[in-house]
């Protein structure tokens, strides 16, 4: 989630592009088909690679060779957008009639190719026998039009508490795509599962309130009467969360759209399982980021040496040492144990080494070490604006290497916003040791608070023992990404 945050580029390569005589709609072609309540129109929506490898934004343009369209620019068009800029577009050959049903429309190009069919009237979209790269895939379309907009959004979810489920893949990032229908407030879903496998599901949009230049709407799973999104074997799944967009058509920074959620699963032999999704692009700015590669476990000062976390900023609690206070200098003993590939014995603050490339803010719990103990970061406001909403990620670490299991949770508050926890991101490591190293989990989440310019917001990652006895296992935090706007 490091990579990209800005809205989906129109760039387009060559080697891309399946026909080069491409014929491109003027604006009052595209009015027309905006304006049109047959099949003739747009079609738009989302696409993703059965393994998730690939996703994007989907647009059909049906094209009727009479009226203000001549027949060269009349052949029906496909074109694909992924979610890293790429353009692919494919065509068909097929001559539509307006009002007159569609049924399996052939579209071809080098990388994609697929069926398309709907009603004389634009109802019932379907796509079927989705191909990409050689690759099964999918493609989740509506009709859009002035009256009755859609807005597709692409992301991806991951499993929080997976049990073992094999279709889940550990906690790897997974395809969560939805369309949602502007004027009714009617949502569906694409979500890849288990890497073979699409499921499209339903959703709601409702309980918008526009805050300054954006707008917060609730999204939730079902139809209004059961809250069931889709299923799985016969079992159900749930989800729920916010969905944040532009709601100035002309405002400089330029339309956008973002969702965050949770989901939940519950299965008849993994127990309930559980999880997030988030949107691949929203309407937020990064204010903070940190990798922790240039951290050598020398402790923490308020002006940071090389290898020093800055006091002002990070902070650590729980420890026999005692506590660092922001502004503080701990440069010494539990709170500057070094660096490490891991595998240590004494409590303490240290860089993990965690694959000889990756370094990461890791603690070594112990008997009067971290049990319990926090990591804090605080980060102030200085955009010269209200912040009202936050977008948190971050990859938790674990060397699972004793037979306890200790937590690795998360909280924030404000200078005025009481303690919160979000007990969807608590993190638990096996309670039976493994030889696998350190192991990544990722982590986010979507809050709404209000934090004034210049005011604080702290975020805090918390542990303690759980379960078994004991030497305790080694975490670390990396990779920590906060936007907000």
């Amino acid at each position: 989630m490091l990579s990209a945050f800005t809205l989906l580029s129109c760039s387009t390569e060559n080697e891309s592009i399946s026909n080069e005589n491409s014929v491109e709609l003027n604006q009052s072609q595209r009015n027309y088909l905006l304006e049109s309540s047959s099949n003739i129109g747009i079609y738009k929506g989302v696409f993703t690679t059965n393994d998730s490898e690939f996703r994007g934004i989907a647009e059909i343009q049906i094209i009727s060779a009479d009226g203000i369209f001549s027949l060269s620019s009349a052949q029906p068009t496909a074109i694909v957008t992924l979610n890293n800029g790429m353009v692919y577009e494919a065509k068909s050959n097929q001559v539509a009639q307006e009002g007159v049903a569609i049924s399996n429309m052939e579209f071809t190009s080098e990388n994609l190719t697929f069926n398309f069919s709907v009603e004389g009237n634009g109802s019932n979209a379907i796509v079927e026998n989705v191909r990409f790269k050689q690759t099964d895939a999918g493609m989740l379309v509506a009709k859009h039009t002035n009256f009755a907009p859609v807005m597709p959004i692409t992301g991806t979810y991951v499993c929080t508490v997976c049990n073992g489920h094999p279709a889940l893949n550990g906690s790897e990032d997974q395809t969560w795509n939805i369309v949602i229908n502007e004027t009714t407030g009617e949502i569906t879903s694409q979500v890849a599962f288990g890497g073979s496998i699409l499921l499209n599901g339903i959703g709601l949009q409702d309980n918008c309130t526009p805050s300054g230049n954006f707008t917060d709407c609730d999204i939730n799973s079902g139809d209004g009467v059961s809250n069931v999104g889709f299923t799985f074997n016969g079992q159900p799944i749930t989800w729920t969360g916010t969905h944040n967009f532009n709601n100035q058509s002309g405002n400089p920074t330029g339309n956008c759209s973002g969702l965050s959620g949770t989901w939940d699963f519950v299965t008849n032999n993994y127990g309930t399982i559980q999880g997030t999704f988030v949107s691949d692009f929203d309407c937020m700015d990064i204010i903070f980021g940190e990798d922790f590669q240039s951290f050598a476990g020398n402790g923490f000062s308020p002006t940071p040496a090389a290898g020093q976390l800055d006091s002002n900023i990070f902070r650590a609690t729980g420890m026999s040492d005692g506590t660092v206070l922001y502004g503080g200098t701990a440069t010494t003993g539990d709170y500057a144990r070094g660096q490490s590939s891991g595998g240590v014995t004494t409590g303490g603050v240290y860089a993990f080494d965690t694959d000889g490339t990756n370094i990461i803010w890791g603690v070594q719990p112990g008997g009067s070490d971290w049990t319990p103990g926090t990591f804090e970061i605080r980060i102030q406001n200085t955009t010269g604006s209200a912040l009202n909403n936050f977008m948190v990620s971050y990859d938790i670490y674990v060397n699972n290497d004793q037979d306890r299991g200790n937590s690795f949770n998360f909280a924030y508050f404000t200078d005025t916003f009481p303690y919160t926890s979000v007990p969807a991101l608590d993190y638990t490591s096996p309670t039976n040791a493994d030889a696998n190293g350190f192991v990544k989990i990722s982590r986010s989440t979507r809050i709404n608070v209000a934090v004034p310019a210049g005011g604080h917001i702290y975020f805090e990652f918390n542990g303690d023992d759980v379960s078994g006895s004991g030497s305790r296992d080694e975490f670390g935090l990396d990779n920590v990404v906060v936007r907000a706007n």
